[in-house]
């Protein structure tokens, strides 16, 4: 769940949503989709599955792929959190190594079930 908390958030402010509003459509408490954004808990299945038909995204996409549609929407997303754009920059440029290595695991794992199958 890489970026299931970034893109909440990201999800929840394109559709004009507060947080407590948020929470009440998902029939939750407000500190919940606090504690989802800020990457303290992870929803359970029945709820992702919820947010996923709800926001129109897949579940691969909401929780592994980057939804900024581009490094300025990131950077805004990532400078409400941080203290001054250096850090937030240091923080985009580590999520782009994070998802290359999630793409070579990825690809690993493929290569894995192919010899799986084929033994």
């Amino acid at each position: 769940m890489i970026f299931f908390s970034k893109n909440l958030k990201l999800l929840r402010r394109r559709h004009g949503y507060q947080q407590e509003e948020l929470a009440d459509i998902l029939q939750v408490k407000a500190n919940t989709i606090s504690n989802y954004e800020r990457g303290i808990s992870q929803p359970d299945y029945n709820l992702l599955s919820i947010l996923v038909r709800h926001f129109g995204v897949t579940a691969q996409q909401f929780l592994f792929e980057d939804l900024a549609e581009d490094k300025e929407e990131s950077f805004n997303e990532r400078s409400d959190n941080y203290e001054n754009s250096e850090q937030c920059l240091f923080c985009m440029e580590k999520d782009k190594r994070i998802k290359e290595l999630q793409e070579r695991i990825h690809e690993q794992s493929e290569i894995i079930r192919f010899f799986i199958k084929e033994g």
